[in-house]
């Protein structure tokens, strides 16, 4: 008699627990368009997969500092903001969306 005979033995169930659910809510996307953008235009941020009470967009600039922000509270999904860049320089900008615990980061352009 082998040492090994009871190691494949197992004592399973007989009825397995359900799975547990899944989320229900989508990866967070952020597209914004035009991009990259003239600089008396407007962007337009399109925000899906939300379903976070609180929504936080803001603009910051290439060097880290928050230049506005653009909404603070709920939003329904797939809602679309605007935000004037007339008054911006050309150059390297960033949008941060914080939708409860998902976030994302999307760089845009500003051109002459």
């Amino acid at each position: 008699v082998s040492t090994w005979a009871g190691i494949y033995e197992t004592n399973l169930p007989e009825t397995m627990s359900p799975a547990p659910a899944l989320p229900e809510y989508a990866e967070l996307t952020v597209n914004v368009y035009p991009n990259p953008v003239a600089a008396s235009r407007t962007h337009r941020i399109v925000i899906a997969g939300t379903h976070a009470n609180d929504v936080v967009v803001d603009l910051y600039s290439i060097i880290g500092a928050r230049l506005a922000r653009l909404h603070g509270g709920p939003l329904a999904p797939k809602q679309i903001l605007t935000n004037d860049v007339s008054g911006l320089s050309p150059g390297l900008y960033y949008y941060r969306v914080h939708a409860g615990h998902a976030w994302k980061t999307v760089p845009v352009m500003i051109q002459r």
